[in-house]
Parts: C-alpha cells; sequence; structure tokens
C-alpha cells in the first residue's frame, strides 16, 4: 500500500523462486476480471476510468516480474526492476486522484494544480529511476559485481520517491475519511488500517527484516491496495452500482426501474404489486411518449408516472386518494357556489330592476312636480277653449289654444331638463344654443318675434339651465296678453361662478306696463324661483334679468 514499498532485485527473486510463477499468473488473471468487473461496477465514469488504469498497471507489473525473474540478461532484469516503479508512483496518485473526486473537492483550483503537480513528480522520478544505471541516483552499486542485486544502496531519489509515495497513500486515506465522516467512518479507518500495515511492511523491508524480504513484495502490495480499493467501492467511500441499489431501494417511493422490455430491473422497498401494470404497460413502452401518465381503471386511487431514461424506464406509482377526495370535495363546493352564483345573480337583477322602478317612479314624480302647475294651466286653458264656440270668439279661442301649443312645448323640454338633472349632465354652449334657438322657433311659429343670443365660456349645469329656462317661459307667456309682441333673449356670464339671462319684451299699446296685473303676477313667479332677478317695466316694454350661479363643473 505505501510508496516506501521499493523492493531490491535479488530479494524480490527469492521470494518468487519460493513461490514459483503460478500464483504471479493467477494473479494476473484475478486482476483481469478484477478490472471487467470495476468498469461495470463503478459509477463515476472518472473514477471508472482510473480504476481500470490501476488495474491494468497491476497487470503489467506482475507481467515485470515474471519477465524479471525469467530473463538472464542482466540488463533485462535492471530495466524490468526499474520499471517498477512506474505503478509504484502512479497508482497512490490515481488513489488520491479518486479520492479528491469522490468528496467533491476535484473542482477546486487549488486541488487541481495539486494533482496535476503529484502526476508531473511521479511520472519524472519514476523516468528518473528508469535511468538509474546513468546517474545511480536511485540505487547505488556496481553492475559488473556477480552480486549487484543483493549489495546495492538507497540514493536520495529512493527516499524522494518513497516519501512521496508514503504521503499520497496517507493523503488518500485522509481524504476518504473526510469525504465519509458523516456515513461510513468505520470503513474509512479500515481503509487507514490497510495504509498503516503497508507502511509497516515496508519499514520491515527497508530494515532487511527476514519476513518481509523473504516474501513477494510486489504481490503484497498489489493485493494491499487491491482490497482497499474494493472497501473504498463496496462501501460506498467511492461511487458503485451497489451504493445506488441500496439508496433506490431506501426511497421514500413506490418506484422501481424497468428494462426497456418492461422487466422491473430495481424496485423500492415500499413498491407494492400491480397486476394491471402487464395490461396496461406495454402501449407506453417501445414507441410509446418519452413521459406519460395513466391509471388503473379497478384502482382510481393509483396513478402511474412512466418516464424514458437511457436504456429504460423510471416507473413511479403516486398514492392519490387524497387527491381524488380534495377533488371531489372542490368539486362540490364548486357547484353549490355555481348554484349559490346564480341566486345572487337572480337577487341583483331584482334588486336592479327594483332600484330602477323606484328611480323611474322618483322620476314621474319630480317630473309630475315640475309640470303638475302647468298641466293645470294646460287643462283649464282647454276647458276655456270648449266654451269659446261662438264666431265672435273665434279669435279668442286660437289665442288659448296657442298658449296651449306653447305650454306642451315648455312641458316637452321641460322633461328633458329634469332627466338631464337627475344623469348629472352639463350644457356646453352648443346645447344652450340648440334649446335657445328652439324655444325661439316656437315663440315665431305662434306669431311672436323673438331673437336668442348665447355667449358663455364654460357650461351651465343642468340644475342651472332647469331654473333659468322656468324664468324665461314665465316670463316669454306674458307675451300673449301684449299686442304685436317682440321678444328679445341674451344668456351671458356675468362674473366667475354666474350667470345672466336677459329678456327684453316690446308691445305696441302705449301704456305703462309697471302696475299691469300680469308684471305683479310675473313677480310673485319670480319670487318662488329662489333667484335674483331685477324686472323693470316702461311704456311699451319690460325688461327682466335674472342672476344664477351657473354650477359648472370643474374644467
Amino acid at each position: 500500500m505505501t510508496g516506501g514499498v521499493i523492493y531490491s532485485g535479488g530479494a524480490t527473486r527469492c521470494g518468487v523462486a519460493l513461490m514459483g510463477n503460478e500464483p504471479m499468473v493467477i494473479s494476473v488473471l484475478a486482476l483481469t476480471f478484477w478490472g471487467v468487473s470495476l468498469y461495470y461496477r463503478c459509477s463515476d465514469k472518472i473514477i471508472r476510468r482510473r480504476l481500470v488504469t490501476i488495474a491494468s498497471l497491476f497487470i503489467a507489473w506482475l507481467v515485470l516480474v515474471m519477465v524479471k525473474y525469467e530473463s538472464d540478461s542482466p540488463s533485462v532484469a535492471r530495466l524490468c526492476w526499474y520499471a517498477f516503479y512506474i505503478p509504484l508512483l502512479l497508482t497512490p496518485a490515481l488513489c488520491l486522484s479518486m479520492a479528491f473526486r469522490a468528496a467533491a473537492l476535484d473542482r477546486l483550483v487549488a486541488v487541481r494544480i495539486v494533482k496535476a503537480a503529484l502526476f508531473a513528480a511521479s511520472t519524472v522520478i519514476a523516468l528518473f529511476i528508469l535511468a538509474n544505471d546513468t546517474h545511480h541516483l536511485a540505487f547505488v552499486f556496481d553492475a559488473t559485481e556477480a552480486g549487484w542485486n543483493s549489495s546495492y544502496t538507497y540514493g536520495p531519489l529512493y527516499w524522494l520517491a518513497s516519501s512521496l509515495i508514503i504521503v499520497m497513500f496517507l493523503s488518500f486515506a485522509a481524504v476518504l475519511a473526510f469525504a465519509g465522516r458523516k456515513r461510513i467512518r468505520r470503513i474509512a479507518l479500515l481503509v487507514a488500517v490497510f495504509v498503516f500495515v503497508g507502511l509497516a511492511y515496508h519499514a520491515l523491508y527497508v530494515l532487511r527484516h527476514t519476513f518481509a524480504v523473504g516474501s513477494n513484495f510486489s504481490l503484497t502490495y498489489i493485493v494491499l491496495i487491491s482490497l482497499a480499493l474494493e472497501l473504498c467501492l463496496d462501501f460506498g467511500l467511492l461511487p458503485s452500482f451497489i451504493m445506488y441499489e441500496k439508496a433506490f431501494s431506501g426511497l421514500p417511493l413506490d418506484a422501481r426501474i424497468l428494462s426497456r422490455k418492461g422487466r422491473t430491473i430495481y424496485e423500492t422497498a415500499r413498491s407494492k404489486p400491480a397486476p394491471a401494470l402487464d395490461a396496461l404497460l406495454p402501449a407506453y413502452l417501445e414507441g410509446g411518449p418519452d413521459e406519460a401518465v395513466f391509471r388503473d381503471e379497478d384502482d382510481p386511487d393509483k396513478a402511474f408516472h412512466l418516464k424514458r431514461l437511457s436504456g429504460g424506464y423510471v416507473l413511479l406509482a403516486e398514492d392519490v386518494s387524497e387527491i381524488n377526495r380534495s377533488r371531489t370535495r372542490l368539486e362540490r363546493i364548486h357547484t353549490s357556489l355555481i348554484r349559490q352564483n346564480e341566486v345572487l345573480k337572480r337577487e341583483r337583477n331584482l334588486k336592479e330592476s327594483l332600484h330602477q322602478s323606484e328611480r323611474e317612479r322618483e322620476l314621474l314624480e319630480s317630473i309630475d312636480a315640475s309640470l303638475r302647475d302647468t298641466v293645470e294651466s294646460i287643462g283649464a286653458l282647454l276647458d276655456q277653449a270648449e266654451t269659446m264656440k261662438t264666431s265672435e270668439s273665434q279669435e279668442e279661442r286660437r289665442k288659448v289654444l296657442t298658449m296651449v301649443r306653447m305650454l306642451v312645448a315648455y312641458c316637452k323640454r321641460k322633461g328633458g331638463l329634469v332627466l338631464a338633472e337627475r344623469d348629472g349632465d352639463d350644457f356646453g354652449i352648443e346645447r344652450l344654443r340648440v334649446i335657445m334657438n328652439e324655444t325661439a322657433g316656437d315663440l315665431r311659429s305662434v306669431g311672436i318675434e323673438c331673437a336668442a343670443l348665447v355667449e358663455t365660456e364654460a357650461p351651465l349645469s343642468a340644475a342651472t339651465m332647469n331654473t333659468l329656462y322656468d324664468c324665461f317661459y314665465d316670463f316669454v307667456i306674458k307675451a300673449f296678453f301684449c299686442e304685436n309682441p317682440v321678444v328679445m333673449l341674451f344668456l351671458t356670464d356675468r362674473s366667475e361662478g354666474s350667470v345672466e339671462l336677459r329678456a327684453l319684451l316690446e308691445f305696441d299699446g302705449g301704456e305703462d306696463a309697471t302696475h299691469s296685473e300680469w308684471c305683479a303676477e310675473l313677480r310673485r313667479t319670480l319670487d318662488q324661483r329662489n333667484v335674483a332677478y331685477r324686472l323693470t317695466a316702461d311704456e311699451g316694454a319690460v325688461k327682466l334679468a335674472v342672476i344664477a350661479e351657473s354650477g359648472r363643473s370643474a374644467s
């Protein structure tokens, strides 16, 4: 196991001569089978290559031993002897690099530098030892003497090589102990025991103890290292499929690994028999999708998840009974919510219908309240017109019906203004002009000359327009009591936040209308409108100025 295991030619010859070549040949065959098994048992491809390389080095080493001790040429014997140090130096370097890989330290830059330095140093020292006949820095002897293979001494290169091998094997044991510190320390300690046994064996060999010198050093070295690596592989210090199988078996899942034909290769301890799989699986294997989920109709509480892997499939059986119960419960809740939603929709529609009916009722009451007096006036005028059927009263009857016509037009537009007020509409200048011009047109159609002008910068609220329209009609309706009336209307801004309506009524007759009955009645009506107004009368003319808050929306 130790790099200090650097042995002499004579002592090893003695060991081989005592044992014969049969153990060596058997060892070569055993190492061949061991190397093949390593290839199939190690799961990490990098560590697998290094294990196979070590097995190959061991086979080459044993072949060199047999060639050395079957050869009659001293030069060939020495070259084979020096070549022993190639596996002696490279094996501990390979073992240490595997330990770094198993401990997940090989990604560190410092570790990579150390590995490269160790491989470089081992290679250089091995090359120098191969050239020992030119410098004798590893083994010092006189090649011309007959007993050179038993009378040599160690040179500085030997001690350097021995020290490097010892350091690499001790580091190998330490790194493995670090890698398995939480799982299998006892196995790491067992590997360390092999290391220390190898060190003790090396010490006995250097001291030329009879036991060590009389043994086959090459075979002992190979056996110790092979046993240590086998323990590392079998007990998980180095990754292997055996450990994966054990780990897979202990998974808390109902899972199994299948071959391409559906045969179970591995399964967990929790895996349960599923008779229906024999009938269900073939449809999802060769030629099927890479991933599939299916169920057994006889067992709806179990779902199977199949995923294609390299060389086979993984099958996971999932207990979905709780999911099924939750789905059933959610479906009941969903159905109940749908019913409640329908009830809420109908209740909302009913409330909206009732609310709309209430709004319409209130609106009708508002319109009725606004037009009640006007409607009563229309009824009274119609009753009066019914009494005027004589030829002498036809002209008077015509005037009454004309007034009825004007009041009906007022009611129509008044209803629209009430609706606009309920909706919160504003009246811009174009809309104001349309209303005023339509009113002027109504007056002209009944023989009253009228002109209207609107000059406002911002829209008026519907409430303000409603009030001004009432005042305006209160004033205009009095024109029916005058001869040849002419009406002028002017709507303009007065100051910020207020608007002014000016109306002028001119008529024939020449009498002062200041104290007339209809002028007094107009004052009483305007007083009820709750607006600021000024009413003046001259001979043949009446002037009205109404001031109201504009109620304009913020622009």
